[in-house]
């Protein structure tokens, strides 16, 4: 008697587990974006990351493996990717990823790298982990496999439901928006805003505002949902990412 109660309570206590260590609907995106896509794909995502403060240690395990693959390419943007990786990792004030940027601080061919690992190694606390990331703990073609197949599953499904709410929103929630996220990002999990519009801020006519930060705002309007404000970081690119976040079930989603 006593063994079948030992044994439900360790059954009850890995499904426990599992549900802590799940997937946001976002992390499982970033998650696909990473294992799917090039050091380009994981350069952006771990900026996303880094810039929102992501603490999601099942999307921060897969980066940190990433980064423990590829730290040694020699190539440029692989070598960038690893870099913001370990800001992410660095931002996330989570020691379990000390022995990660230690082992690239220590072993990456690259100078900048390793100067930006021990940046980020200063971020995170000084005590020991006592369950530290190691090499392996994720398998990347399993992740990928697995990935995969929930996606097939979710498009038959959305294929067999045609022109339901959640198909034609992207299925995803307000609460999966977080500050950092592109424009991009966001229509990947929420679909096409109702409407949108845009405008310039009085940073614009600042004489010093050489950078050219948040001079231009745009608003993604969904009815019955919200709306999401982005801004910009600079005058030199094109990418805009999430300021605020403002549920609102009355929103008519028009301007």
């Amino acid at each position: 008697m006593k063994l079948v109660t030992r044994l439900c309570l360790a059954a009850c206590a890995a499904l426990l587990s599992l549900h802590v260590h799940a997937a946001s609907e976002s992390g499982e995106y970033y998650i696909q974006r990473m294992l799917s896509g090039g050091p380009a794909s994981v350069r952006d995502v771990a900026k996303t990351l880094y810039n929102n403060g992501s603490r999601e240690q099942e999307v921060l395990d897969v980066l940190a493996e990433v980064m423990l693959r590829d730290y040694r390419r020699e190539d440029r943007t692989a070598a960038d990717a690893v870099a913001w990786g370990a800001k992410a990792l660095g931002a996330s004030g989570n020691a379990r990823y000390r022995p990660v940027l230690e082992e690239i601080i220590n072993e990456a061919p690259n100078r900048k790298l390793r100067g930006h690992a021990e940046k980020a190694l200063k971020d995170l606390p000084k005590q020991a982990s006592d369950q530290p990331y190691k090499k392996g703990m994720v398998n990347l073609d399993k992740k990928r496999e697995s990935g995969s197949k929930s996606q097939a599953s979710q498009q038959g499904k959305a294929s067999s439901a045609s022109h339901s709410a959640a198909a034609r929103s992207g299925g995803g929630k307000f609460s999966e928006i977080h500050q950092g996220m592109t424009t991009t990002e966001v229509i990947a999990l929420l679909g096409a805003p109702t409407s949108e519009t845009s405008h310039i801020t009085g940073k614009q006519f600042r004489p010093f505002n050489f950078k050219g930060d948040d001079t231009v705002r745009i608003v993604y309007l969904y009815k019955g949902k919200g709306r999401i404000i982005f801004n910009n970081s600079s005058h030199y690119t094109h990418i805009y990412r999430v300021l605020e976040v403002i549920e609102d079930s009355n929103e008519p989603g028009y301007p």
